[in-house]
């Protein structure tokens, strides 16, 4: 797969990146062996951009981003995250989903 420059530094992404939202339980549940299972595909394709934040599933995306890279060499991927604003505990109660499931 083709890649591109991020402007003038040497960092390289794909043209295609794999946005992770679903696996951190957008709209539906998603299992952590139906999330490797996407994101090998995703990797097989050629896609090496993987783009998540901390807001997806209350930081569950970002763990599977990150239990599927240890089975990879440290720079083949680059991983596209979010600044937020702190996070604080809140009764389940008062919490907004905002579409995500689980997490």
């Amino acid at each position: 797969m083709k890649k591109k420059p991020i402007g003038s530094t040497a960092l390289e992404v794909t043209e295609i990146s794999f946005g992770c939202g679903a696996i951190g339980g957008l709209y539906r549940e998603c299992s952590l062996e139906n999330s490797n299972v996407v994101l090998q595909a995703a990797w097989a394709s050629g896609v090496r951009m993987l783009d998540t934040a901390a807001r997806y599933g209350a930081g569950l995306s970002e763990r599977r981003t990150g239990h599927f890279n240890r089975g990879h060499v440290r720079g083949d991927a680059v991983l596209s995250t979010k600044g937020q604003r702190l996070r604080k505990p809140v009764p389940s109660s008062t919490q907004t989903r905002h579409g995500f499931v689980g997490g």
